[in-house]
């Protein structure tokens, strides 16, 4: 199954499908975050739970933020965050047939380009 979402509000939460429960089998999902022009996207994991397997063969979670492809699979992502170098920035979930796993939940954020994000707040 492919699901591809467009999300343009300046915050928000996704999830992988079902969770907290365990996620489907052979699911590919596609998350367009898009924020203004001068806009950046901070994305932070709040919670991460996929399948372990050696070089993410199976499931894995891909954060493309403009310039760069960062893959999670067996490594806990909680409390990673991801700044896009542009206004766009793309989540992907791709999982294989045989394991499930809670999934992930992540938050997101619109902030000024060339602002600096400091205690939690853009400035």
């Amino acid at each position: 199954m492919w699901v591809l979402t467009v999300r343009t509000e300046a915050q928000g939460e996704i999830t992988s499908p079902c969770y907290p429960q365990n996620y489907p089998n052979s699911l590919t999902c596609r998350w367009s975050l898009q924020a203004p022009a001068g806009f950046i996207i901070q994305l932070t994991f709040l919670d991460f739970d996929l399948e372990v397997a050696t070089d993410c063969i199976y499931d894995r979670v891909v954060v493309n933020t403009g310039s760069a492809d960062v893959t999670f699979c067996r490594q806990s992502a909680n409390g990673t965050t991801l700044n896009s170098t542009g206004n766009v920035m793309e989540l992907f979930f791709i999982t294989y047939v045989n394991v499930q796993k809670r999934g992930f939940s992540v938050r997101f954020q619109h902030g000024r380009l060339r602002k600096s994000f400091i205690n939690g707040g853009w400035l």
